[in-house]
């Protein structure tokens, strides 16, 4: 938008349900922000945007939503995204002992510069969430996870580690690849 003239521009203001995501003893995040507490506004009609919990000890399994605390689930981790809200509400964690998933960087790091992340998995379940990892340097890239540290191939790709299911604990390494290059020349 451009003008050479004075404009006066005038705000339309929309109504939103206000949904509070509540940790309940862990941590909530929207991949863009984490806190014990996060507050979503969605519009009538629309759905929530995917929200995940997760405990940053690694002892606790996120279950999903309900809508009273220390309540049962209501909403689903994975179903989050089709719930369409009707009125302001907040939805709490619900928490089960897990099983510990750990996620060894392999030389990488992950987004607070440490090695290795423990997430808890309820038993027999897949993981709910994964940390972002950072590469080791500019010319690898993450290929997926296996059990053992010096695989050149990973075991599980980055999207098949949300179908794994995880009965004990258990240590998946970070696999990285060489970036390809290649060099185009006119002839």
């Amino acid at each position: 938008f451009s003008s050479k003239d004075d404009v006066t521009l005038y705000a339309i203001w929309k109504s939103a349900w206000i949904i509070k995501f509540d940790g309940a003893g862990g941590t909530v995040s929207d991949n863009d922000e984490e806190a014990t507490t996060l507050t979503m506004y969605v519009f009538p009609g629309d759905y929530c945007t995917n929200i995940f919990a997760f405990d940053p000890k690694g002892v606790y399994a996120f279950a999903g939503w309900s809508r009273t605390k220390n309540g049962s689930v209501n909403l689903n981790p994975d179903r989050i995204t089709s719930f369409k809200p009707t009125k302001d509400e907040v939805l709490y964690a619900i928490w089960k002992k897990g099983v510990t998933l750990t996620i060894d960087a392999n030389g990488g790091t992950f987004y607070d510069g440490t090695a290795v992340k423990k997430v808890a998995v309820e038993k027999g379940k897949s993981p709910v969430s994964m940390y972002y990892i950072n590469n080791p340097d500019d010319n690898s890239i993450l290929l997926g996870y296996s059990k053992n540290k010096t695989d050149t191939v990973p075991q599980y790709s980055v999207e098949e580690m949300y179908s794994v299911k995880i009965s004990e604990d258990v240590t998946y390494y970070a696999i990285y690849g060489k970036k390809l290059s290649a060099r185009i020349s006119k002839r």
